[in-house]
This record gives structure tokens, sequence and C-alpha cells, in this order.
């Protein structure tokens, strides 16, 4: 017997979490009759939207991985209300309106329509489903229509085919289980296959103290007028995107977005300063252009993978410390510095637009740079780069050991390795890279019929099997850095008037 039928049970809905009405009280939800659904349930639908997901380019990866699960736990929906709402009627059941969760899940198709309704060009009595068909779905020919209508009718097909698929849809995490699979399903159930979204980015909220959502229904939200009045928009945009990664909650703090509004001035005085008092690089021109190329590298590759706070500590942080040792170096602000600004100007586009476009006036850019290519990655010096790098860690180690021992010294005697120490290192990467492993005891004998280390015969041994576990654990990066660094002693030299007098002696001891 069925219990339903004879009135003994009754189905209900309940939410999987408790929700509390504005009111104070809990929600229940009421079943109405003659309510209509969409299927969710489908299992076919259910199996194209979770197979399309692998395709997709979903940010968090950690989304993306729970966005499967979630696509076959949703349920049937109810998809219309009564009451008095704003929303697209319903056509089936008068006095019915749409519920928006399930009509707002295409808008960015409709975006395209809506254009050339709100100019005139577009009737909403020429919008019937011959319409909708032809536009996304490319049913028909625009020969089945009106000739007073196919102008527009063709424009805006000719616009959705250029603007589909939606490449990335961005929303809150509160989306993760209401929105996100809604906006997917609807599309495969739809849209031709083609037109499927690419991508979905999910964020974290912007919190109070203690964590809850700023909502001006919560009171405590700052209006968004008054805070660009105050910090200003470049400000408060890089304040988002650097605070906290994208998929942790920020907490709104007005101290924290002040020293993000005092490290963008002083990167437009820096800037300002240095080409109002002109003068040129010399050799350190060819330094700066590998750093810029090279801080340029790898804002492209956090970029491509959504990874803002990377992208804007690489711009705002490292760069800045680039240029400010260029100029510690001796650079101007000539042509190479202001080549470097413009290129910096670019990077900073996405994230402070205002002072981007500062930089790249007085760098001499044309035009807008939010108007500008991007560009390419040029190859650089890594070389350069390996014998700046060793000079900063050169200045480090000599500013710990003075902290250490408390005492300044009249003078300061660096040894240098000697070259075959340079040669065996040199041995070992090149062996690791034809064959992906090192042979120590190859290059040991290697060395040992060397004459000039025939003394060594003890300290051979002991330096090249460590020089050998130190290439096995080497970075990439590393490696190239030593590979174009065999100058050190040269290097120094040239280098003992940006660090003070001192005398250089090659080592000749292990």
């Amino acid at each position: 017997m069925d219990l339903e039928n004879i009135g003994l049970i009754r189905p209900f809905y309940d939410f999987s979490k408790e929700v509390i009405c504005r009111c104070g009280e809990r929600v229940v939800i009421k079943r109405i009759e003659n309510q209509w659904f969409i299927r969710y349930s489908d299992e076919e639908l259910t199996e194209r939207s979770v197979e399309h997901t692998e395709r997709m380019m979903i940010y968090p990866e950690e989304y993306k991985r729970e966005l499967p699960g979630v696509l076959e736990w949703f349920s049937d929906r109810a998809c219309i209300r009564q009451g008095s709402w704003l929303g697209t009627e319903f056509p089936f059941a008068k006095g019915w309106i749409i519920e928006p969760i399930s009509d707002s899940t295409l808008y960015p198709a409709y975006y395209i329509v809506s254009k050339y309704v709100n100019s005139g060009e577009l009737k909403v009595e020429w919008m019937d489903e011959r319409f909708f068909d032809y536009v996304y779905l490319g049913r028909g020919e625009i020969s089945d229509f009106p000739e007073e209508r196919r102008g527009v009718i063709e424009k805006i097909r000719r616009d959705f085919l250029y603007w589909y698929p939606l490449d990335i849809n961005l929303g809150g995490k509160e989306h993760k289980t209401v929105h996100f699979p809604v906006f997917l399903m609807n599309h495969v159930a739809i849209m031709p296959k083609w037109a499927w979204p690419r991508g979905i980015f999910v964020h974290w909220w912007v919190t109070q103290k203690g964590g809850e959502k700023i909502a001006k229904s919560k009171g405590g939200a700052e209006p968004i007028p008054e805070a660009i009045a105050h910090y200003g928009v470049d400000s408060m945009r890089l304040y988002y995107c650097h605070v906290g990664s994208p998929e942790m909650d920020v907490e709104w703090r007005e101290e924290v977005v002040s020293d993000y509004q005092s490290r963008l001035l002083k990167i437009l005085n820096l800037v300002r300063e240095i080409i109002s008092g002109g003068g040129e690089g010399g050799e350190m021109d060819d330094y700066l252009r590998a750093a810029l190329a090279k801080r340029f590298s790898e804002y492209l590759d956090a970029m491509e993978n959504y990874a803002l706070r990377e992208a804007a500590g690489t711009v705002y942080y490292q760069t800045y410390q680039d240029l400010r040792w260029y100029l510690r170096r001796g650079g101007g602000g000539g042509e190479a510095f202001k080549e470097a600004v413009r290129t910096w100007a670019k990077m900073m586009m996405p994230f402070t637009p205002h002072l981007a476009e500062e930089l790249w006036e007085m760098a001499g850019g044309e035009g807008l740079v939010s108007l500008s290519r991007t560009g390419e990655v040029e190859a650089y010096d890594q070389g350069v780069l390996a014998r700046e790098e060793y000079l900063k860690g050169l200045l480090e180690d000599i500013s710990h050991i003075r902290r250490a021992t408390g005492r300044e010294g009249e003078r300061i005697v660096l040894y240098t390795a000697p070259g075959w120490k340079w040669e065996a290192l040199e041995r070992l990467m090149r062996m690791r890279e034809e064959k992906g492993r090192v042979d120590p005891g190859r290059v040991i004998k290697e060395f040992l019929e060397k004459e000039e280390l025939k003394d060594k015969k003890k300290v051979v041994p002991q330096i090249i099997s460590r020089l050998a576990k130190d290439v096995m654990r080497m970075k990439e990066e590393d490696r190239q850095r030593y590979l174009s660094f065999r100058d050190e002693k040269d290097f120094l030299r040239r280098s003992i008037p940006f660090t003070g007098r001192g005398r250089l002696s090659s080592s000749s001891r292990p």
C-alpha cells in the first residue's frame, strides 16, 4: 500500500544546515502545491556535467576536486515562486515567476541579447522560442525571420559566436553548492557542447574582525565610495589582491590598507625622483634589463595560474627591490631605467591602473598603458643576475658576521675558490644534464690525474663527493646560475668601489 496516497506520510524538504531568518527565527521550507521543479537529478545530465568539469579550468584546485561530488549530490530544485517579486513571468502557470537562481545562471548568454533590447533595436515581442533557438543553438535559417528583423538577429548571432563560451565565472564561496552547479548544469542541458563554460573562479570573503562576512545587513561595512575617497582605488585593489590568497577570507583592516597606500606612494616618488634626476646606468643597465625580464616571466606565469597574490608580490615588492639595487649600484634615470619602468607599468596595470598610467607617462610611454600590448618575455642573461645575487649574498654574510661579533673590523679578506673547484662543479653539472645523474668516482679519478692536483689527493675526493651531492639537490635555476658565473675573483675586483676597500686572495685551501 502506498502510504503517501492514503495520507499517512507526506514528503518534506529540509536544509543541509540550519538557516536563521533576519528576524531571528529558524527558517523552514514550505511545500507549495503545483510547484515546478528542474530535474537536476537526471542521470544523463549529471554524467555529462561531471565529465565536463575535467575539461574546465576551476580555481581553487580544491573546488575542482569537490565539484563532481556536488553535482552528483545535486537534486531537483524548485524553479518558480509566487508573491510580490521582481522576475520573469513563468509561461506555463499564470501568477508565478521564475525563481532567480534558475534563470540567472544563463545570464552571460542574455547579456549579449540585452544590449539590443535596451537600445531599442530588438523588440521584446520578437524574442520567441524560434529567436532563441537560432541565436543560441544555431537552429533554422536567418531567412525564416521577417526581413526587418534579420539584420539585428544576425548581429546578435555573430556576437554570441564571438563571446561564447564563457571563459570564467567568478563568485563567492557561498555559491559553491548553490549557483555554480546550476550555472554549469543549465549550460550543459541547453547549450551546444562548444558553448559550455570553460572556467569557474571561487573567491572567499572580505570579513570584519572576528571572521564575520562584511554585509550591509550585518552592519559595520564601510561604504565603498568613502573608503575609496580615503585610501584611493589603487590601494584598495592592491590590498584585496595581495593581503591574502583568493581561497582565504580577508579581514578588513584599515591600517593594512594604509600600508599599501604608502607602498604605492613610495614607488611613485622613487620613479619621479630618478627620472627627474636623469643620468645613465652604464654597466648596470644589463642587470636591470635581465632583472625585469625575469620578473616579467614570473609575473606572467603567476597570472596564467590566477595566483594573484604571487603576481602582486613580484610586481610591488621584488621588482621594487631590483630597481633599488640597480640605483644602489650606480644606475641612473636614463633610457634603460625608463624602459624598465614601462615594463613595470604593464605589470601593474591589472592591479593599480591609475599608478600604472602615471608611471607609463613619466617613462615616455605612448598613449595609454591600458591599451598597449603586454608583450612577451625576452631572453635574458642569467649570468649577470647570478653575479649580482652573489654580491648581495656576500654583503649579507659580511653584515651577519659583523653583527655576530660586534666588530666592524678594519679590513675584510675574501677568499675565492680556486679554478679546479669551479671546473669540478661544472663537470658534475654537465654530467647531470646529459645523463640525469652524476658519477663522482669518475670525476675524482679524472681530477687526481691532473698534475697540478697531485698534492691534494686527500682533498679532491672530499670536495668532489660533497659537490656531487649538492648538484643532485640543485634546482635548475641554481644550476644555470653556477654555469654562467666563473669569473668570481674578477667580478669582486671590479666591485671593490661599491663594496669598499679590500684585499682579494685566491684560496689554495680546501
